[in-house]
């Protein structure tokens, strides 16, 4: 069954480590090297995200972007050295669509769902499988989304 309301198109899978997570979180951004800017660029407001710990190796969701992939729009995010760009340039803002507990990623289901990924765990994903994997955190979490005023 399809617990969440989607927004049409690809998502997208970022990374960071367990050092990285609370500044991810805190300022409500994920970030990605420059190489993936070209594939971030099909990203729009609304389009479904997931964050990968690659410590612990453990994917986060439900993700929204809330506005299209910018490119160093917050130099100083993830930037302790205070360079003029952060080392994460391809930037996007994030919203909570669910909060659901993080899941390994050897579990069989989402080893399922990212089976034909290819190129890594990280970057842009097919809306289909943006979606199975937004579900599965739904079901997983056995919740649903909240009620949109």
């Amino acid at each position: 069954p399809v617990l969440l309301e989607l927004k049409p198109g690809a998502g997208f899978i970022f990374g960071c480590t367990s050092e990285m997570m609370p500044e991810c979180f805190g300022r409500a951004l994920f970030g990605a090297p420059a190489g993936l800017r070209e594939q971030a660029a099909q990203l729009v407001a609304g389009s479904t995200i997931f964050l990968f710990d690659l410590t612990q190796r453990q994917l986060y969701g439900v993700f929204a972007a809330e506005q299209a992939a910018g490119f160093n729009t917050v130099k100083e995010a993830w930037n302790a050295k205070g360079a003029a760009e952060s080392p994460y340039p391809v930037q996007v803002p994030v919203t909570i669509l669910l909060e659901a507990p993080p899941l390994r990623e050897m579990d069989p289901g989402i080893m399922s769902i990212l089976r034909d990924k290819k190129d890594g765990p990280f970057g842009l994903i097919p809306e289909a499988v943006a979606h199975r994997l937004a579900n599965y955190f739904a079901q997983r979490a056995k919740a649903s989304q909240p009620p949109q005023n």
